[in-house]
C-alpha cells in the first residue's frame, strides 16, 4: 500500500478537501462492529517538511492524559509512525488533549523518546469538535534531520520515499473499548504495532 505525499509551496495552500485520505480501516486482533471511522492526511511543503493530520469520528474521546509521555494505552489514541532510513522509525502518539510520546526507535524495546529534546520534539495542535477530533503534527526538516543524523533535508524532494503506517487504537485490554485499526494492515498473532517491516509505503509527488 502507498500513500502519495503531495508537495505543495507553503502552509497557507493547505486545503485538507484537497488532500488525500489515508483509510484507517484495519481492524486487527480484536473482532468488534464498535470501532470508530479514521483517516490520515499528509502533505509536505517545500522548504520546510510535513504536517501530518489525523481526524477520529469519535464524539467525547476518552482524554485523561494530559501531559507528555503520560501512560496514552489508558485513552484514545492516534499514532504515526515514519521511517526515513531503513532502520529507525518514528513513533508519534497523541491523544485529544495533544498529550504526546514521541520516541525514534529501532523496535519497541530500543527507543528514545525526544519530545522534551532542545527542539521540544515535534508539534501537536489538538481539535476537538461536536462528533470528531484531531490532531495536526508539524514535522519540520531541520528538526528531522537532526533527530535522525544520517539523513540529508535535499533528498526531500518528489520521488522519495520511505515507510510507515496510521493507527487509531485503545488499548484498555479486555474492555469493550480495545481496538486496534491501521492503515497498512500488520499480521500478528498479538497487539504489536511495531513491525517495521510490514509498514506501507509513502512517496512524495509533485
Amino acid at each position: 500500500m502507498r500513500y502519495k505525499v503531495k508537495t505543495i509551496n507553503s502552509v497557507n495552500e493547505i486545503n485538507w478537501e484537497n488532500i488525500p485520505v489515508a483509510k484507517i480501516d484495519k481492524v486487527m486482533w480484536v473482532k468488534t462492529n464498535k470501532v470508530p471511522t479514521a483517516f490520515a492526511q499528509m502533505v509536505f511543503i517545500k522548504d520546510y517538511g510535513f504536517i501530518v493530520r489525523m481526524t477520529c469520528l469519535e464524539a467525547n474521546p476518552k482524554r485523561t492524559c494530559t501531559h507528555d509521555n503520560d501512560d496514552l494505552r489508558v485513552d484514545s489514541a492516534l499514532e504515526a509512525y515514519f521511517m526515513f532510513d531503513g532502520e529507525r522509525y518514528m513513533n508519534l502518539e497523541n491523544n485529544a488533549n495533544g498529550a504526546r510520546k514521541q520516541a525514534i526507535r529501532y523496535n519497541r524495546e530500543n527507543k528514545k523518546y525526544f519530545y522534551n529534546n532542545e527542539f521540544g520534539g515535534f508539534k501537536v495542535t489538538p481539535e476537538i469538535l461536536n462528533d470528531q477530533w484531531r490532531i495536526t503534527i508539524n514535522i519540520p526538516l531541520d528538526h528531522l534531520v537532526k533527530l535522525y543524523g544520517n539523513i540529508k533535508k535535499e533528498d526531500f524532494k518528489p520521488g522519495y520515499r520511505f515507510t510507515g503506517n496510521f493507527y487509531k487504537v485503545h488499548e484498555l485490554v479486555g474492555t469493550p473499548f480495545e481496538h486496534y485499526l491501521a492503515w497498512q494492515e500488520i499480521h500478528s498473532p498479538f497487539p504489536e504495532c511495531h513491525l517495521k517491516e510490514q509498514f506501507g509505503e509513502f512517496e512524495i509527488i509533485a
